[in-house]
């Protein structure tokens, strides 16, 4: 059992003040030996930052220590012998827990930041990093107390195994959005499409993400759909400009096929130009009793206006069918 003694307080302040300004000079000596340390390893001012705060805790503890010390109280004693001992190391792991959850976090944020990771999956990855530390710390409080985790533990892998059946598919859609920022398969403002769905990425978050069709929807895709599903982007393809397949039919009438071809590649010649070089890409699919079907491959210089340029394709060929007295299905 720790009991302090009488002391005389003049003399016990100096020395209090002598700690301090000892443990303050230490300190900045120090945090300057570190600084100069980190700079030869190439690492940077979180790391220096991050460094520092480790000091300030070790150096001001140790201070903290000799000061009592002068004081004749036996902060061993009391941590580990004394009524409070359990509280007070419950309190010294909470304490070190949250300046250690705070320093961890800020180095994550401001390194992840520098990179260009968005905000959604920093603050995920922050709460994911608190969680734990935390979680740490509740085990330590609790073998502390010595309380018996092994029922706990029973009912908790119960709730967990709960939790994670339930919210399975949320757990892979953030999975997913994960994989998609740090992948950088798409970003907003690029012309995607998975499935049939395709537009402008206007939003990627941590669970979904928003793209905006061109005839103005929005639709709120679940992330997970692009990692079970083939992804194009048109915006990163190796050129600006895409294809884009038009089918078509042409009744059989009076004029034969080699005239038909004619007639539809001389409307089309202005969309089968691609960087000054012309390719007439333009195929039989299939001959029946009345019709003619037809795929022409047209250049879109913009992926967005691919539906657009589609339907400007097929009255370009109406027109031209009309004029030369086909009928165009």
């Amino acid at each position: 059992m720790f009991s302090p003694a009488p002391i005389d307080l003049i003399p016990a302040a100096t020395e209090v003040v002598l700690v301090f300004l000892a443990a303050t000079l230490g300190l900045v000596f120090l945090t300057r030996m570190l600084r100069r340390y980190l700079a030869r390893k190439g690492l940077g001012k979180d790391w220096v930052r991050a460094g520092n705060w480790v000091l300030i805790i070790i150096v001001y503890v140790v201070a903290l220590d000799v000061i009592l010390e002068i004081f004749d109280f036996d902060l061993g004693a009391f941590l580990f012998s004394s009524p409070y001992s359990d509280p007070a190391q419950a309190g010294l792991v909470v304490l070190g827990a949250t300046i250690l959850a705070r320093v961890l976090t800020t180095a994550l944020e401001k390194s992840a930041s520098r990179l260009g990771v968005e905000l959604a999956v920093r603050r995920t990855a922050n709460r994911i990093l608190t969680t734990v530390i935390y979680i740490v710390a509740l085990v330590m409080v609790f073998a502390i107390f010595r309380i018996n985790l092994g029922g706990l533990v029973t009912a908790g892998g119960l709730v967990t195994a709960a939790i994670v059946f339930a919210t399975g598919q949320l757990i892979n859609n953030l999975v997913s959005g994960i994989l998609i920022v740090t992948g950088k398969a798409f970003e907003t403002g690029d012309v995607i499409q998975v499935g049939a769905d395709r537009g402008r990425v206007e939003k990627v978050s941590i669970r979904t993400t928003t793209i905006l069709t061109e005839d103005g929807k929005n639709l709120i895709i679940p992330n997970l759909q692009f990692i079970a599903s083939p992804v194009i982007n048109y915006t990163k393809a190796e050129k600006a400009n895409v294809r884009v397949a038009v089918n078509f039919n042409v009744k059989r009438g009076t004029r034969d096929l080699p005239e038909v071809r004619k007639v539809l590649r001389e409307a089309l010649v202005k969309y089968f130009t691609y960087e000054g070089v012309t390719d007439p890409s333009l195929f039989l699919r299939g001959i029946t009793a009345g019709f003619y079907s037809f795929t022409a491959y047209v250049w879109v210089s913009e992926p967005s206006k691919m539906d657009r340029i589609t339907d400007e394709v097929l009255e370009r060929v109406k027109g031209a069918m009309d004029a030369a007295g086909l009928e165009f299905t």
